[in-house]
């Protein structure tokens, strides 16, 4: 078909309905006076018709050529003005040249009323109808008076009078319905205008996909959810945005289902914004019947990121807890054991003792000593577990963190050896809490000792200390106040994490037989949950790992309040 005929043939298209609506209809109405012009000519191309009579129709023919251009370039409405022209001037050059209001003249009459009400409006129609009135009733009086040749047929006053009638009952008819039907599309109107609105304005992003897949619509929202254009997405397939591949596949099945006439499910999907962040989204969609009958999948997307990182937040603070519990029965039941079996190494060293005048061989004065030297061994494991109970006596004093890492650099320095970087961050504002002097101590000796372990071909540690204002909830197990932070990082060789959920148990250790005992950590867990503080590590593979002690800050103030030596502060120190 050759393309200025597929032109000439496809209707014009418009967003509004109504216009749409109008659109069409001058088109089909062209259309069809365009093949009835063509086909009068045709078939009275061998009449003896006076060229004086055939002039109208190339005209005719021109003027509709021009009106269907005009229409495509969207003039609808002066187009149905000169539709409605055209039909009443045939009308009217029927009657003249014929002799007076015959059928086919007033059926074209009628037409022009009908196309006035359904192109315009119902004062339009009511309009044409005065014009068609006066024109029947002009010609009338020109018959009677002699002005032009009255016919055979349907010359009788009676019969334009009865015309006069019917096209007054048409035109009233026509307008009204003219007026009902628009005030529906009115109504239609602000109905669609009002789901359009909703649509845009709801919370969460809307988006219909044809069963292909492909986007016919999205709403801001969704646009502002996946951070591009509305302009953007029509047209693509959710597939081809930056969704993870299981995402993308689960997307993918999901829309074979439905075209198959399975039932809709639930979808989490993954989204990689732009921005580089990952993004969850939920996704309900549902089959939709479009109103010409085609199926539509509507699917309402809601950002679920942080829901589910709650969600995650939580499963994280419920495993802490659980092992918090879990850490507490073990540290009762190391207790118990623990005083039991002091009882009986006082007893076996005791026992040893009363051998010290007896005379002894060489031999046996080497078994004595080693009898001895495993019992110190077994006392300091019991003293361990003691701390990891949190059974040992404590004597808190007002305690400068940064006194005491100085105090203790050049110690740090041979624990280390030469091959490993100490490094000291120092708090400037001080570092006071309430503390055993000789148990924090022992918690960066056993911390700096596991971060030397994790170095073997060297690297560098730091030991930092700073004063930190926890809000609620803002660190898990840490409760809102004011704190004291001794942080121990190392350039190791990282943990994962089922090593960092187990890292504190008692006896739990990633060396060799015979090179470590795990206690060293739950010893540091025991002491600082003595002294009401919080230890958190943070470490991936191959990254290294980062030990956070949180003592509960002391006001220099109230430093002086508080009795050196006394097992409990006077006052507990200020949270805020």
């Amino acid at each position: 078909m050759p393309g200025w005929l597929s032109r000439l043939l496809q209707a014009p298209r418009f967003e509004e309905d109504d216009d749409r609506r109008r659109a069409r209809l001058a088109h089909s109405t062209l259309l069809i006076l365009l093949m009835v012009v063509v086909g009068y000519s045709l078939l009275t191309i061998a009449s003896p018709i006076p060229l004086s009579r055939r002039w109208p129709l190339p005209a005719m023919f021109g003027v509709l050529l021009f009106a269907l251009r005009a229409l495509r370039r969207g003039y609808v409405r002066s187009v149905s003005v000169v539709l409605v022209t055209m039909v009443l001037a045939a009308a009217a050059q029927g009657m003249l040249t014929s002799g007076g209001a015959r059928a086919p003249a007033t059926l074209t009459l009628f037409l022009a009323i009908v196309l006035a009400g359904q192109l315009g409006d119902w004062l339009s129609a009511l309009v044409v109808t005065l014009i068609s009135g006066l024109l029947v009733w002009g010609v009338t009086w020109a018959n009677e008076t002699g002005l032009i040749v009255t016919p055979v047929v349907h010359g009788d006053v009676g019969y334009a009078r009865g015309v006069l009638a019917t096209m007054v009952g048409l035109g009233t008819l026509v307008a009204l319905a003219s007026r009902a039907s628009r005030a529906t599309l009115t109504r239609l109107r602000q109905e669609q205008q009002a789901v359009e609105r909703l649509v845009e304005e709801a919370p969460d992003g809307i988006l219909t996909v044809d069963l292909g897949g492909q986007i016919l619509h999205a709403n801001r929202v969704y646009a502002r959810m996946v951070g591009l254009p509305i302009e953007q997405l029509v047209g693509r397939y959710p597939s081809d945005l930056a969704l993870v591949p299981e995402s993308r596949a689960l997307l993918g099945d999901q829309l074979r289902r439905l075209a198959d006439g399975e039932p809709a499910e639930l979808l989490m999907v993954q989204y990689v914004h732009p921005d580089g962040t990952t993004l969850d989204f939920e996704a309900h969609p549902r089959v939709a019947l479009q109103p010409d009958g085609s199926r539509v999948v509507r699917v309402v997307v809601r950002d679920v990121t942080r829901r589910e990182e709650a969600d995650r937040r939580a499963a994280e603070l419920e495993a802490q807890l659980v092992s918090a519990r879990k850490l507490e029965a073990i540290g009762r039941l190391a207790g118990g054991v623990a005083h039991d079996f002091n009882n009986l190494l006082t007893v076996i060293v005791a026992n040893s003792h009363l051998f010290d005048e007896a005379e002894l061989s060489a031999e046996h004065r080497q078994l004595l000593s080693e009898i001895r030297e495993n019992a110190d061994r077994a006392a300091a494991l019991v003293a361990q577990l003691l701390a990891f109970a949190r059974k040992q006596p404590v004597a808190r004093i007002p305690l400068d963190l940064n006194e005491v890492v100085r105090s203790m650099h050049a110690m740090l320095e041979r624990l280390l050896g030469a091959n490993i970087t100490l490094r000291a961050e120092l708090s400037l504002h001080g570092a006071l809490t309430l503390a055993d002097h000789v148990q924090v101590q022992q918690v960066i000796v056993n911390l700096v000792a596991n971060a030397r372990d994790a170095m073997p071909d060297g690297g560098s540690l730091t030991v930092a200390t700073r004063r930190e204002t926890v809000v609620s909830d803002q660190i898990a197990g840490v409760g809102a106040g004011n704190y004291v932070i001794l942080e121990v990082s190392d350039s190791g060789k990282g943990m994962d994490s089922a090593t960092r959920s187990a890292l504190f148990e008692p006896f739990f250790t990633t060396k060799e037989v015979g090179k470590g005992t795990g206690l060293g950590l739950a010893t540091v867990y025991g002491i600082v949950k003595e002294h009401d503080g919080h230890i958190d590590v943070s470490s991936e593979v191959g990254r290294g790992a980062t030990f956070r002690v949180y003592w509960p800050a002391l006001d220099p103030a109230r430093a002086s309040l508080t009795p050196a030596g006394s097992s409990r502060p006077a006052s507990a120190p200020p949270r805020q």
